[in-house]
């Protein structure tokens, strides 16, 4: 994601704005008045001198940037900016005395520079089998409108014209096109809004459609909560189901977005764990690390809630830091651990000596651990 680029908070509940149906009358109404707006940037210098209208309309972030100088520029479009009143219009949804609001101006630039870049990538693809056409398209196009005309002409699948609305969405189009399926705009919905990187988009099209389709019907209305919070949580609800999906729920609390996200091989290794044993590592589960995890896992599970329990009284809100770091797990964990493995509390007896010695352990390597703390 470029840095200068800023992504607003999409509300779960909010409309979109209705993309506009446009006859010829409508469309010069419209083009004017862009146009216009266009000039009138460039006269202050707010625009590139050179740039066309066919300019934005071809080339993403030329088009984010018009509408983001746009938008914090209005006063050079207040005269166009008038409700049915004849009032200047105080928000984007407000409905313009042209019949439209500026929301939905935003969502025909949107879409129709969206169409344009699906429709080069097809072109592109295209050129494979067809160079020669490509080539002459494309010399053609320095004389005339021809490519411009193809390019106009072209239509996105209907799940991509239903959630190409906004124009910060207009940097991420090339990462869309070239990682997403319609499928994925489909079952994602609204959730599409939430992926603002391309690492994002590149993960979540690493998911299956049907894998999403599946999350969606197993959280219901926490699929677009999830997206906002860790749209990488979607790699391990795809492998879970209810049952499990309101256990970990449970254990977790606002954590379980943050547990779905590890690694599928973690997130499947808790799933497989005996439930007991899931709830003494508690909201742990969601950060611990595999070295940790891998050290404690030996502990027979009435001794490890012991050991669990001395060590939150001993390093209280630093747990969770402690427990998620490999080098900690090392340079500490091994040597305390391995004290658990053969005790059992079976007896009041053997309870007291355990916690005893979970107490002396933790308690003898804390300043230890403090010390090592400064130097992270």
């Amino acid at each position: 994601m470029m840095e200068t680029l800023s992504f607003p908070d999409f509300p779960d509940s909010a409309d979109l704005p209705p993309l506009i149906e446009i006859d010829a009358q409508t469309k010069d109404i419209v083009l004017g008045a862009i146009k216009l707006v266009l000039k009138r940037l460039k006269n202050k210098g707010l625009m590139p001198e050179d740039t066309e209208y066919r300019d934005l309309t071809g080339r993403p972030l030329l088009m984010h940037e018009f509408i983001t100088v746009f938008k914090a520029n209005r006063n050079f479009a207040s005269d166009l900016l008038l409700n049915k009143e004849g009032k200047k219009a105080e928000s984007d949804a407000e409905m313009l005395i042209c019949g439209f609001s500026l929301a939905q101006v935003e969502r025909l630039l949107v879409y129709t520079c969206s169409k344009k870049v699906y429709g080069i990538a097809t072109l592109k693809k295209e050129k494979e089998e067809k160079k020669s056409f490509l080539g002459f398209l494309r010399r053609s196009a320095r004389r005339n409108s021809l490519l411009d005309d193809i390019l106009g002409n072209a239509t996105l699948p209907d799940p991509l014209k239903a959630f190409l609305v906004y124009h910060w969405q207009l940097p991420l189009l090339r990462d869309y096109e070239e990682y997403l399926l319609p499928a994925h705009f489909k079952e994602a919905g609204k959730g599409i809004f939430c992926l603002k990187t391309e690492k994002q988009i590149k993960e979540f099209s690493k998911i299956q459609p049907d894998s999403i389709k599946h999350v969606r019907s197993l959280i219901g209305g926490r699929f677009l909560p999830m997206m906002k919070a860790n749209p990488a949580a979607l790699r391990g609800l795809a492998r879970c189901d209810e049952k499990k999906f309101i256990f970990f729920s449970g254990i977790l609390g606002d954590k379980i977005w943050e547990f779905f996200a590890r690694d599928p091989d973690a997130v499947v290794e808790f799933m497989g764990m005996d439930r007991r044993r899931v709830e003494v590592f508690g909201s742990s589960v969601a950060s611990i690390c595999a070295d940790a995890l891998r050290m404690l896992n030996p502990i027979p599970t009435v001794v490890l809630s012991v050991v669990m329990e001395t060590f939150h009284e001993v390093f209280g809100d630093l747990s969770p830091k402690l427990l998620g770091s490999d080098e900690f797990s090392r340079k500490f964990l091994y040597d305390v651990t391995g004290n658990f493995r053969n005790m059992t509390t079976e007896s009041e007896s053997q309870i007291e000596e355990v916690t005893s010695t979970a107490q002396y352990k933790w308690n003898a390597i804390k300043p230890k651990v403090d010390e090592w703390l400064k130097t992270q």
